[in-house]
């Protein structure tokens, strides 16, 4: 079997299979997607870390490995676990904020104005939306840091929890950031004719 790095045809010329096997080291492609900003373009954070993949694969576990050992380690996951619990029941209480979905370390949740009713296709249509600016409007902002999520039909907020300097203060700030974002985009976004 040919492994994926190398060319998988034999070469016919070898400056040639060379050049291939050039490009296609060199070769890189851009997965990640962020929505428009008033920035201008937006940079793949992806290419400006420690290498994940191939001969540093296991890097950033083993430093932390050796930093905080295997009970630390742990500690550290179930902080993670328990700040994003922590934002999903946050956001369950807010009046303006329904919680969606809850998995390990990720929180997804999503801006509902308290004068609309979800489940029209004509209001989902609009909190998708809202929410999809809103999304660009909290990342330009800078306070905090989501990214988002379709689920089913309904775009979310998503908020992964990964930094161990996240305390209970930043997740329980959230869901006024949001709000207050959300309630500036609604008075400015909002159809006529809603709530119908």
């Amino acid at each position: 079997r040919t492994p994926i790095a190398e060319p998988s045809l034999p070469p016919k010329k070898p400056a040639m299979s060379s050049l291939l096997v050039i490009m296609s080291l060199a070769a890189s492609v851009d997965l990640s997607w962020s929505p428009p900003s008033k920035r201008g373009p937006t940079i793949s954070m992806s290419g400006r870390s420690p290498q994940n993949t191939r001969g540093f694969r296991a890097l950033k576990v083993w430093l932390a490995l050796r930093n905080c050992g295997r009970s630390g380690y742990i500690e550290l996951i179930r902080n993670d676990i328990a700040r994003a619990k922590e934002l999903f029941d946050a956001a369950d209480a807010h009046a303006e904020l329904e919680a969606c979905t809850l998995s390990l370390s990720i929180a997804t949740f999503r801006y509902v104005p308290t004068d609309l009713t979800p489940g029209t296709n004509r209001v989902e249509t609009y909190l998708n939306e809202l929410n999809a600016a809103l999304l660009a409007t909290l990342q330009d902002g800078g306070e905090l840091y989501v990214s988002n999520a379709v689920i089913g039909d309904t775009y979310v907020l998503r908020a992964c929890v990964v930094n161990f300097r996240t305390t209970s203060a930043d997740t329980a700030a959230v869901p006024a950031i949001v709000a207050a974002a959300g309630r500036r985009l609604d008075a400015r976004l909002r159809p006529d004719g809603l709530p119908e």
